[in-house]
């Protein structure tokens, strides 16, 4: 690949310099890195994108679900803030709805809930959908079952008897 150009994101997290329509956006912080396709419009787009996330990947039964959310409008090569609501959804890998509610965005454009999960809730892979302004995303999420770890521990001397302040061992 070719590198077009080079920088550091400003003061709102944001980086703006040349980019190909297509390629790779790679972002790196010390040892750390992301790595986006730029085939995202440079222009006037008319639908938002929105970026969900949950707290945590895997979930047990019963446990409270957080999400959050973050809309943006691609307008004249930079990302704008969406205003607006947004339509929440939470189905189980059975098509389940298990929460339906219009969240307002803030003014910073996100957005956030919770879910407290069901104590008996069809196991797998769930899908939190949120929609604004017409453009619906979504993000996944596992719901697995508890199981306790079963394990024995066995320990035996190697001599009967052991003296205050001598070397044991054990098998």
């Amino acid at each position: 690949g070719t590198l077009l150009d080079a920088g550091k994101s400003d003061a709102e997290g944001l980086w703006r310099g040349t980019a190909a329509p297509r390629g790779l956006v790679v972002a790196r912080s010390g040892a750390h890195f992301a790595a986006a396709r730029a085939d995202a419009p440079w222009g006037e787009d008319p639908a938002p994108r929105v970026y969900l996330y949950t707290d945590r990947p895997v979930y047990r039964p019963g446990h409270k679900m957080f999400f959050k959310g973050v809309a943006r409008r691609a307008a004249a090569a930079a990302w704008k803030v969406e205003a607006g609501s947004a339509a929440v959804a939470v189905r189980d890998p059975k098509g389940g709805l298990h929460l339906e509610t219009t969240l307002a965005l803030s003014p910073a454009g996100t957005f956030d809930g919770e879910l407290v999960l069901p104590e008996v809730p069809a196991l797998g892979r769930w899908t939190l959908t949120a929609t604004v302004a017409g453009r619906a995303e979504a993000a996944p999420f596992e719901v697995q079952a508890y199981r306790k770890p079963e394990f024995k521990v066995t320990v035996e001397p190697g001599s009967p008897t052991a003296r205050l302040g001598a070397a044991g061992s054990f098998a």
